[in-house]
Parts: C-alpha cells; sequence; structure tokens
C-alpha cells in the first residue's frame, strides 16, 4: 500500500497474501505470549506461606514426608498426613524406588539443613522443599528423568553439599561428608534441555 501518493489504480489486494499475511500475524502473537508466559505453562504456581509452628502445617493441610526419627519427634504437634521414606534416600541407586513413596504430583528435589529452615520463631528439624508439576502433563517423564540426570551426575549435590559443610562450620563440628562415586554427564543427559531452548526460542 503506498501512502501520501496520488495514484491512478489502488493496489490490487490478493486474498491468499491476507490470509497468510493474518496466519504470521497469529503466529508472532501466540509465540511471544508463549515465551513470556514459559514458567507458568510448564509448572503449577504453589502459594507460599509462613510456617511459624509446626502445627501450622496442620491447619495448611501440609503432607508430611521425612524419615521416621522426624515422624517420632513431631508426633505431639503434626497430626495430619505423613508419608515415609526410605533411610536410603539419598543414594542415587534408590532415587526413583523411592518415588513410590511420594504422590505422583510431587517429585523431591533438596533438603535444607535447620538453620535455613523458614521458619520465623524456631528452628527444628530439616523441611522439604517441593516442586510440584502437572500430574498429567506428556512431557512429565522426560522432565522428571532430565531432573534424575542432574541428580546422578553430582551437579545438583554440590549445592546441597556446600551449604551443609557450611552448616557443619558454623557449628564447629568436624565430619568428612562421604564421596560417592558420580556417572559422567553426556550429550544425550542436556538434549532435552536444549530441546526446550529451541522451542523457547
Amino acid at each position: 500500500i503506498i501512502l501520501n501518493q496520488a495514484v491512478p489504480q489502488q493496489p490490487t489486494t490478493n486474498p491468499a497474501r491476507m490470509f497468510f499475511s493474518t496466519v504470521l500475524l497469529l503466529f508472532l502473537i501466540t509465540s511471544s505470549v508463549f515465551q513470556g508466559n514459559l514458567a507458568t505453562l510448564l509448572t503449577v504456581r504453589i502459594e507460599n506461606h509462613n510456617v511459624d509452628r509446626v502445627s501450622d502445617l496442620d491447619s495448611l493441610s501440609y503432607t508430611m514426608i521425612s524419615d521416621k526419627f522426624t515422624q517420632q519427634q513431631l508426633s505431639e504437634s503434626f497430626h495430619g498426613s505423613f508419608k515415609l521414606l526410605r533411610e536410603d534416600q539419598y543414594s542415587c541407586s534408590r532415587l526413583k524406588p523411592n518415588e513410590a513413596y511420594v504422590d505422583e504430583e510431587f517429585r523431591i528435589l533438596s533438603t535444607s539443613p535447620r538453620r535455613f529452615c523458614h521458619v520465623s520463631q524456631r528452628h527444628f528439624f530439616s523441611i522439604y522443599k517441593w516442586h510440584k508439576v502437572r500430574p498429567y502433563w506428556s512431557l512429565l517423564r522426560r522432565v522428571d528423568d532430565f531432573f534424575t540426570r542432574i541428580y546422578e551426575t553430582g551437579i545438583y549435590m554440590k549445592i546441597h553439599i556446600d551449604e551443609v559443610q557450611r552448616l557443619f562450620i558454623w557449628g564447629a563440628w568436624t565430619w568428612d561428608l562421604p564421596e560417592k562415586e558420580k556417572r559422567k554427564l553426556t550429550i544425550d543427559d542436556l538434549l532435552f534441555a536444549y530441546l526446550l531452548l529451541i522451542v523457547g526460542l
């Protein structure tokens, strides 16, 4: 379309050109919306609540997932749902079997030492952090496998071990953390991350 010029005849409009231009415009809008809300599309947001006491977990309908010792220590204050994990939950070889003790829509990502618990008044025992995902999402298994591979290679555990060592140094305790054999990270382990990057771009 020629603007600000007197022409004897208006340019012809091709219906096919208008159709494909409209489709392209809609695609660009959809792509920008998808990229801007990628985190919301892949995960489900959880409301954050302040936990001042163990009894607050009852009122918030929390499901506590921990070991037998923690269950016994919190039994007087916590009367809600409780799931028991195996003692070897931190072993890479036992990571997948332990998922049977957790609801389908939950996955264990890390634990926080008692010094770093998000409790405003009182520190008690380790609290598990949860990352809720869509339980019937078609890519759920691939995302879960991706985080499992990252865990097995030691990348994620490195962050947790550093925090634990800092806690023991702060408490004037001496203890050498056991070294576990880690498998090497391969290109196949990062393939899913590359696919997400390409789709996002």
